[in-house]
């Protein structure tokens, strides 16, 4: 059985061939790579993976966090950040894009598993939670 599809967006071809391979032997499907925010948009306007893994530092004229916000408020597809950047000021603007996850690079193989399923698992409540409300408020409009 395949498990999540996956956008993996970083500008290091090493890195991102490393995360695709070790994606990949754990039986996630990668979607692509790419190494720009822009990409990414384009990318997503026609196929929508489960989950994106995002660097901040990106080629293009807009970074990972710009992308990250963009992503959500359009796709409303949970976002990993994966980057070497842990300044305050980077954290701060990172977190107003509600991340499903913030790894600092380099990082472990299980790390990102870890933080990949909780991220689907949050993600998939969510969703339902939303559908929930709302199936409800629908309920409730229609009585009225």
């Amino acid at each position: 059985m395949s498990k999540a599809g996956i956008l993996i967006v970083e500008d290091s071809f090493i890195v991102a061939y490393h995360l695709q391979k070790t994606l990949e032997s754990e039986g996630y499907h990668v979607f692509g790579i790419l190494d720009s925010g822009e990409k990414a948009l384009d990318f997503l306007e026609h196929t929508k993976p489960d989950l994106v893994l995002m660097d901040i530092m990106l080629n293009g004229e807009i970074d990972g966090i710009q992308t990250a916000g963009m992503i959500k408020n359009k796709f409303n597809l949970p976002v990993i950040y994966i980057t070497a950047l842990t300044d305050k000021d980077t954290i701060q603007r990172a977190k107003i894009t509600e991340p499903y996850g913030y790894l600092t690079k380099p990082f472990e193989d299980r790390e990102i598993f870890t933080v990949l399923e909780m991220a689907l698992y949050k993600h998939d409540i969510e969703s339902r939670l939303r559908k929930s409300e709302e199936k409800y408020y629908a309920t409730v409009r229609a009585m009225s």
